[in-house]
């Protein structure tokens, strides 16, 4: 790849891997303030951690046959796109959006676990292990940033607060990802191309 692409695509890589685990880690320090709140029982309170799961099991199977029909690039704009609108939802549409929104926020997520490691594989193949460290790398330390930070930023202005302010992280992704809409799956190998059959 020309540098200013692979700049360009690597900080979209980074920003998106930044957004995959903060928007869900946080929600276990906030139950209680949620619980209270809304009023929710344990085993309601309890789905909050479990639905990410479940909609990371149910659609990642599909999520690689969806790249090769539209394009890795517009499958992973769609991820972004789902993650800003979960987030709003869960932080502003009372308990069905709490619900409703964490679904869709687990929907994103499982798009980036998929095909950001497609990406690094296909477009830095002689960095695969520094970039892919530096992909779960990332993701690990904004977990942990997000279950540091939630319950001071939830004492401070409120949980629904607390689990928008990771909105950041999303809109920064979509932004940078824009430019990389038309990167398109090929083959099973994981070699991409732009919207015009060339390899970038």
């Amino acid at each position: 790849m020309k540098s200013k692409k692979a700049i360009v695509l690597l900080s979209a890589i980074i920003v998106f891997s930044c957004a995959l685990r903060a928007p869900i880690t946080g929600v276990g320090s906030l139950i209680g303030y949620i619980s209270d709140d809304l009023s929710l029982s344990n085993m309601s309170a309890g789905m909050l951690t479990t639905i990410p799961l479940m909609a990371f099991s149910a659609v990642s199977f599909f999520i690689g046959s969806f790249s090769h029909r539209l394009g890795a690039g517009k499958v992973l704009l769609t991820g972004i796109i789902l993650l800003f609108v979960g987030i709003i939802l869960r932080s502003f549409a009372n308990i069905s959006g709490l619900f409703v929104g964490t679904a869709v926020i687990g929907l994103g997520i499982a798009v980036g676990n998929v095909l950001i490691p497609a990406v690094i594989k296909a477009f830095f193949p002689a960095r695969i292990g520094i970039l892919t460290s530096a992909y779960t790398t990332t993701m690990s330390v904004f977990a942990g940033i997000s279950g540091g930070i939630s319950v001071p930023i939830a004492k401070a202005f409120g949980w629904q607060f607390a689990l928008l302010v990771w909105i950041i992280l999303a809109f920064a992704a979509l932004i940078l990802w824009l430019p990389n809409k038309n990167l398109q799956l090929t083959n099973d190998l994981g070699i991409y191309e732009n919207a015009e059959g060339r390899r970038p």
